[in-house]
């Protein structure tokens, strides 16, 4: 064995100098059995001085030639102080910038785009028309209510015209509208002209007086009048003035009578002076002649059926539109004249025969509710007519005067219900069925105290002549204030 193997042998013990830092190494003793491995133990070097720890507290520790030292939230209030300063301080510029030049003409244009008003459509409220219904109906049930021709409630406002007249004017222009205004119009399009009958009623009104000459409106026929010289076989009357020999132009007044639909439907040439259409039945199935070409009668005495509700809430029940339905009936004549045409319709309003028991109330809710379904389907209004009424043979002065109370309560009736379904509902002003408070008739300007109904079932000249003014003058205001396309469509 060699001397350097028993020297390791021998040796228990090795020591072994690690490097403790770049200037000292410590010498670590370690067991024989370690010394397949090797470690360098750091150790750290005793510092020289003492080492300085920064204060916590808020005081600035002063340091010699230097200024203090200032905290995180010191230096971040003074940067931002000094540049709100430099932000603030006028611009030292010999030529500063001139603004951009305008030329007049895009002045005026951005002028004009800011300034015009458009018309603009709000958001549509939809009339809840069973609610308004129910209200009118709740109304008329208590008698203590006293209403008049012209009394509109509260409840029946009419905030929808100006929306309607604004779709009316696109329509009339052939401008684009979109398809809800478009449905909104078609539906509700009655509410329209519910303001021109109003101002309509109040225009007729202003005519009239109170007047205590007695009533003449009702004839009694009796056989010794044939032999008198006034005696007038057309009227079955004896005119009270007479300025030239009978019969005058009284055989002229049963001779605008009903019109075919198919006779009309074969020469479109009667459009040309045409300025309405009437569907009369009972006071209006004969018309006065001197419309004869500006009114085209197309009356009939068929009861055509229409749903009478029982109540408010079955008012948008299916209608009837069967071959003898009033619905049937109005939308053939729509088709002879054409779904756009602005001409108006006129309908004389009946009672559904088939409903006797139902109140006269329901009936004209019923009768109203087939119009407004038509009226979706026609580009011109359809008016309901309350007529005069007329005399059956036999009848007798207390059975006319009875069904003139009747027709008063179907005209203040026909007058709310409309309000309130938006259907324009009118009636022909050509009876006494208004008074004063002392129980006087109110007359209009146009009357002459002439009989206008025989108990021979006939009507006289002057009830035509009544008639005849009052169609005259409401053609000619319906439509005021309202854009139409005139003419045939």
């Amino acid at each position: 064995m060699s001397s350097s193997d028993s020297e390791s042998s021998t040796s228990s013990i090795s020591s072994k100098k690690l490097k403790t830092s770049t200037e000292e190494e410590e010498e670590v003793n370690l067991p024989a059995a370690s010394k397949l491995w090797s470690w360098k133990v750091m150790v750290p070097s005793k510092p020289t001085s003492q080492i300085h720890i920064p204060s916590t507290s808020m005081e600035v520790v002063p340091t010699v030639g230097k200024p203090p030292k200032m905290n995180f939230l010191d230096r971040y209030l003074k940067e931002t102080e000094h540049e709100q300063q430099v932000k603030t301080e006028p611009l030292d510029v010999d030529d500063p910038p001139v603004p951009p030049v305008i030329s007049m003409d895009w002045a005026k244009f951005v002028n004009s785009r800011s300034n015009r008003q458009e018309p603009k459509i709000s958001v549509m409220k939809f009339p809840n028309l069973m609610m308004r219904l129910a209200t009118i109906l709740a109304m008329l049930a208590r008698p203590d209510v006293v209403v008049d021709t012209l009394f509109v409630p509260p409840e029946l406002d009419n905030p929808w015209i100006r929306q309607l007249m604004v779709i009316q004017e696109k329509k009339v222009r052939r401008q684009e509208t979109s398809k809800t205004y478009s449905v909104f119009h078609d539906t509700y399009k009655g509410f329209l002209f519910l303001e021109n009958i109003q101002h309509f009623k109040s225009m007729l009104i202003c005519q009239r007086h109170a007047s205590v000459i007695p009533d003449a409106e009702f004839e009694r026929f009796q056989p010794w009048m044939v032999a008198h010289p006034r005696f007038c076989p057309a009227c079955s009357v004896i005119h009270p003035h007479c300025n030239v020999n009978h019969p005058q132009n009284c055989l002229l007044i049963h001779t605008n009578g009903p019109r075919s639909l198919d006779d009309l439907s074969r020469d479109p040439l009667w459009r040309t002076a045409a300025q309405a259409v009437c569907i009369g039945r009972d006071g209006l199935f004969y018309q006065p002649p001197s419309l004869k070409n500006t009114i085209i009668n197309v009356s009939s005495t068929t009861n055509f059926d229409y749903l009478v509700p029982a109540s408010a809430d079955q008012l948008f029940n299916a209608p009837k539109t069967q071959e003898k339905s009033l619905i049937h009936r109005v939308l053939s004549v729509i088709r002879l004249i054409g779904t756009h045409n602005y001409m108006p319709i006129f309908v004389e309003f009946y009672e559904n025969e088939n409903h006797p028991a139902a109140d006269v109330s329901l009936h004209i809710a019923g009768f109203a509710q087939a119009i407004r379904h038509c009226q979706e389907q026609y580009s011109g209004p359809i008016v309901v007519l309350i007529a005069p009424v007329t005399s059956r043979m036999h009848d007798t002065p207390d059975v006319y005067q009875q069904k003139k109370d009747r027709l008063a309560n179907i005209q203040y009736y026909g007058h709310l219900i409309g309000q309130a379904l938006g259907v324009p509902i009118i009636h022909i002003s050509a009876q006494t069925t208004e008074y004063t408070e002392d129980g006087l008739s109110l007359f209009y300007s146009n009357w002459y105290h002439e009989p206008l109904v025989t108990s021979g079932g006939t009507v006289t000249r002057e009830y035509y002549n009544r008639v005849s003014y009052w169609m005259e003058k409401f053609l000619g205001r319906i439509y005021d204030n309202i854009p139409r396309i005139s003419g045939p469509a």
